[in-house]
């Protein structure tokens, strides 16, 4: 193992982009590319954001594009071998605290998560916002849309809030028991129905479908210490 300082700033998100080389974010709204092998970037942009980059991924229909939100509520799409900005979402009306985002599976639209517990979509094509809605009254930590039901959608908060939205019937579909102190929730991309929610005391609830009203498997933690983030085999189930 190797500790590696790259930056006077804060890391806030990363994205892996094969060959050694590594899409870093920071605090400061820079976004970087660093090659492992030489230790040291070789492109460094600060024309997107003016605050922390809380989120970034690949854009789900073409892999040569990837998606970046930043804390001031801009919504940005890059060109990944050229680093160059294609185009910058700037919501018309101010909505601020930005702090998670998604892009649903066919990349038509974006799903943002913000402070006050509010949520909002935007169309990458128009531009606009198409409606939000506040769910909970503390920040929006995560949203993650299913990849085998595109129009669900799983939100999570930092006070315990967690539950599958429906964005077409706009409405909350299904939401954990709040005495399993429930953290973060994710759809699982293997398995068709099945959610995932890791929980504050290290605990991973596993749920094989949506009406499941109770976990169908706990796996704990000993240590029962917070866990926000899991992440699936891309190959064994």
């Amino acid at each position: 193992l190797d500790v590696i300082s790259v930056y006077s700033c804060g890391i806030a998100s990363i994205l892996d982009l094969k060959h050694d080389r590594i899409l870093i974010c920071f605090e400061d709204g820079m976004i970087g590319v660093f090659d492992m092998r030489i230790r040291h970037f070789i492109f460094q942009n600060l024309g997107g954001h003016i605050n922390t980059i809380f989120s970034i991924q690949f854009y789900p229909t073409n892999p040569d594009v990837f998606v970046t939100a930043g804390g001031e509520g801009v919504i940005c799409t890059w060109n990944a071998s050229t680093m160059r900005r294609i185009d910058r979402l700037v919501p018309q009306d101010p909505i601020t605290g930005l702090f998670s985002m998604d892009v649903s599976l066919g990349g038509g639209m974006i799903c943002c998560g913000y402070k006050e517990g509010r949520i909002a979509f935007f169309s990458l094509q128009t531009k606009t916002k198409i409606n939000d809605i506040t769910l909970t009254n503390k920040r929006i930590v995560s949203v993650k849309f299913s990849i085998f039901e595109p129009e669900q959608l799983i939100v999570s908060s930092d006070d315990g809030f967690c539950a599958v939205y429906d964005v077409q019937r706009n409405q909350i579909l299904w939401q954990p028991n709040l005495q399993l102190t429930p953290n973060i929730g994710f759809f699982s991309i293997h398995n068709k129905g099945q959610i995932l929610v890791t929980c504050h005391n290290g605990s991973v609830l596993i749920y094989n479908s949506i009406q499941s009203t109770e976990p169908d498997l706990v796996l704990e933690d000993p240590m029962k210490s917070d866990l926000y983030f899991l992440a699936f085999s891309p190959f064994d189930k």
